[in-house]
């Protein structure tokens, strides 16, 4: 794994923390732009490319990136960050802590817990 990548990410899983830096070191090099889509922001990622939403929030099974690494992808993921990308869209793919801890959309960190 790279240096720069988490060896054990914060618990509940943000784009900042986590999901940003592994796709920055793993596939933003080949997919910063390619069929318009840009992994080096959030915005990108949540906007997807001309095949569709590569992040469907809530659904990690719907969603084109985790379809793609699970057939077989060239230069997949690991699996403990795909895991992780998995869990981060199921858990509602937020931004940051601070879009978690953010009552005004009636989330929390707690009623995001089992």
């Amino acid at each position: 794994l790279n240096a720069d990548l988490p060896t054990y990410p914060e618990s509940p899983l943000t784009w900042d923390d986590t999901v940003g830096p592994i796709l920055e070191a793993r596939c933003v090099a080949c997919h910063g732009g390619t069929a318009g889509l840009y992994l080096d922001t959030y915005e990108g990622a949540m906007a997807g490319g001309n095949f569709g939403p590569a992040i469907v929030p809530g659904d990690a099974d719907a969603s084109l990136l985790i379809q793609l690494q699970r057939e077989g992808h060239p230069n997949s993921l690991a699996p403990q960050e795909l895991e992780w990308i998995a869990q981060w869209i199921n858990e509602g793919a937020p931004e940051s802590q601070q879009e978690l801890g953010d009552a005004s959309d009636g989330r929390s960190l707690a009623s995001s817990l089992p």
